[in-house]
């Protein structure tokens, strides 16, 4: 039932209007301050709800984290509200093999079936609805006896769904289906309180898990790949309902709500066939908490504040705007579209190709188009590259108008052009038009962002673990000169791509690539041998010498089943208490001693080690393994005591 795409290592996979904005400075990865003139008042009134940035060491890494896309196979239970991430195949109800019809509160308006994934915690839900319709769910969970109440001529339904947790530690996807019967409006099926995180909108374990990290990026979350959003009224709505298989994802507002509470800076990728006031009103969305409606009006990026209908980003939390995902990458349509954008058809004939638009959506990018003062290559591939960094401009523009941004040095909007990093230089003709247009390409994009995956050269000699092994420590020695498939070789070029156009490198994804139908069984066992930890080891190492740790590094991805198209997830599902790349990554984000990664090494964490004292089999740092030596023991005790807060922890 999963539609997997196919992720080789940053490797190719085959398969007008004038908006008023300064210039940029050098995007420090360190700056993160909003320098924006005149801060609103709802920006100001967000900064005292909003959470402060979790404790991490002075040494720790920049790591950031992909989010996983919303469906309900994705092993993550992230909302407290079930209804809001439930999803069928077609959309988030199905009506047979279609995606049924739904309502303004996204009920179904005819019979449908969807499904939730297993991996909430057993408990007991509310479910609520509106209507004299039904709602049942089969496969474990019961929902008791309904308790109705009317208002007015409405029967509001109440009942008690009592939650069979069906994951064990490192299983692989599963879920419960849902069935309803209308007439139903207005459904949720809400956590107990005490599973939820303060904010009350997410669940609490998902917050915990995502304190050690800096940044979570939504590429997944909002569909971006393939997504064809074009005007503002065809975005996710918050009061639509579930927001799994819609065409946008996620709400904006939640990733919004979801900053403000975790205290983490975000990510989002703007569609690629997304209107010149689709990014003017995601802007002000995240400047002022300004909704917008499904009027697709015009968006002015100078106007004042409005009056906020939501709360706005907190001041102490970035955005980084990405143009959609991988836009060199012709295994995605959306590579597909640009093209078509510039030159009216697909790059080839050949079946398969096809253009979902023949013209730009952007009327800056039409004028770019016709502006002959622009030395637009006669190269067609090369202009297509090129239209893809003058759409990154595009954002650039739009969103430092909104913020109020006259560099991009200390703005909270940064702007990001995703790179091939086994072939950076493919950007270059962009880099140099848009530097020979304007004078300067750092002055409007503030990183170049690549996805430095490790694997192995060749699958057909991965007949034995210890065969993955040498092959993924081939591609991991230090030395740039060492071969070209090394990730040093590509970091190195990747550099020289970078420092030509004074642009700072950061990774939008990045990890281990293993993936492919070769040898399968093998390499799906070494994600698991130990030697996978002090691979990840190796590997940021080689980062931080040639990039630097505190250059963001946003793993991909977070959670996830293994299959012959690759073990992506640093945790099969959220319930493990670890794995060997989870653990790595905790090592270089946590203080020792952090079992519960709340920041800050107390009495509780040292109660969790006591309860793990002496473990010795399928034991993890969130049980009290610091040292990752497969036991819990007296040197996790001293590793501890160096970070604690309050008295020694003793056994």
């Amino acid at each position: 039932m999963k539609n997997s795409q196919t992720k080789v290592a940053g490797v190719l996979v085959l398969a007008g209007a004038a908006f008023a904005c300064g210039t940029s400075g050098s995007g420090q990865p360190d700056s993160g301050t909003d320098a924006s003139s005149g801060n609103d008042s709802a920006s100001a009134d967000a900064s005292t709800d909003a959470a402060q940035k979790p404790a991490r060491p002075t040494n720790a890494y920049n790591l950031g984290m992909n989010a996983p896309s919303l469906n309900y196979y994705n092993n993550v239970a992230i909302y407290a509200d079930m209804a809001l991430a439930i999803a069928g195949n077609n959309g988030p109800w199905d009506n047979g093999n279609v995606a049924a019809p739904l309502d303004g509160t996204g009920a179904p308006t005819v019979a449908a079936t969807s499904a939730v994934t297993a991996d909430y915690p057993t408990g007991n839900y509310t479910v609520t609805w509106d209507g004299t319709g039904s709602i049942s769910i089969s496969g474990g969970p019961t929902i008791g006896a309904v308790t109705t109440t009317m208002t007015g001529s409405v029967q509001h339904n109440t009942a008690t769904m009592s939650f069979q947790q069906k994951l064990s530690t490192q299983t692989s996807a599963a879920w419960y289906p849902l069935k309803a019967t209308p007439p139903i409006t207005n459904i949720h099926i809400m956590a107990d309180p005490s599973l939820a995180f303060a904010s009350g909108m997410f669940m609490q374990d998902f917050a915990t898990r995502m304190h050690p990290f800096t940044t979570l990026r939504f590429m997944e979350a909002l569909n971006t790949n393939g997504n064809l959003v074009q005007n503002w009224s065809q975005r996710t709505w918050p009061s639509q309902g579930s927001r799994a298989n819609r065409p946008q994802g996620m709400a904006y507002e939640d990733i919004i709500a979801l900053a403000n509470a975790f205290g983490v800076d975000v990510w989002v990728n703007v569609p690629a066939l997304a209107t010149d006031d689709y990014v003017c009103r995601l802007a002000r969305l995240f400047k002022y908490g300004e909704q917008g409606d499904m009027s697709n009006s015009a968006c002015s990026t100078t106007a004042p504040a409005q009056s906020p209908t939501t709360t706005p980003l907190a001041p102490q939390s970035k955005v980084y705007f990405e143009y959609s995902n991988e836009v060199w990458n012709w295994g995605f349509q959306q590579t597909e579209d640009i093209y078509c954008m510039v030159w009216g058809m697909p790059d080839k004939t050949e079946s398969g190709k096809y253009c979902d638009v023949t013209a730009p959506t952007s009327a800056m990018g039409v004028a770019d188009l016709a502006n002959t003062s622009i030395a637009w290559s006669t190269n067609t591939y090369a202009k297509a590259t090129q239209f893809s960094v003058f759409l990154t401009k595009r954002v650039s523009d739009i969103t430092r108008s909104v913020f109020g941004c006259t560099s991009g040095q200390g703005c909270q909007a940064q702007i990001v052009m995703n790179v091939q990093a086994a072939y950076a230089a493919e950007v270059d003709p962009g880099f140099a038009l848009l530097k020979s247009t304007y004078g300067s390409v750092s002055s409007i994009i503030d990183f170049m962002a690549v996805a430095p995956y490790f694997n192995i050269a060749d699958y057909n000699t991965a007949t034995s673990v210890d065969a993955v092994f040498a092959g993924l420590d081939a591609t991991l020695v230090t030395s740039a000169d060492a071969g070209s498939d090394t990730i040093a070789s590509w970091l190195g070029a990747d550099l020289a791509e970078a420092n030509m156009y004074g642009l700072p490198i950061i990774a939008y994804e990045g990890g281990q690539g293993l993936n492919g139908q070769t040898n399968e069984t093998t390499w799906l066992a070494a994600e698991n041998d130990p030697r996978m930890y002090q691979a990840y080891l190796t590997y940021f190492a080689v980062w931080d010498s040639l990039i630097g740790r505190s250059h963001l590094f946003n793993h991909f991805d977070y959670a996830g089943s293994a299959g012959s198209y690759g073990e992506w997830g640093a945790l099969i599902n959220q319930d493990d208490p670890g794995s060997q790349k989870w653990d790595a990554l905790l090592s270089l984000t946590s203080f020792a001693g952090d079992a519960n990664l709340d920041g800050v090494v107390n009495a509780k964490d040292c109660a969790i080690v006591n309860a793990s004292y002496g473990m010795s089999t399928n034991v993890w740092w969130m049980q009290g393994d610091f040292n990752h030596d497969g036991v819990v023991n007296d040197l996790d005790l001293a590793l501890m005591n160096t970070n604690i807060s309050g008295p020694a922890c003793t056994h």
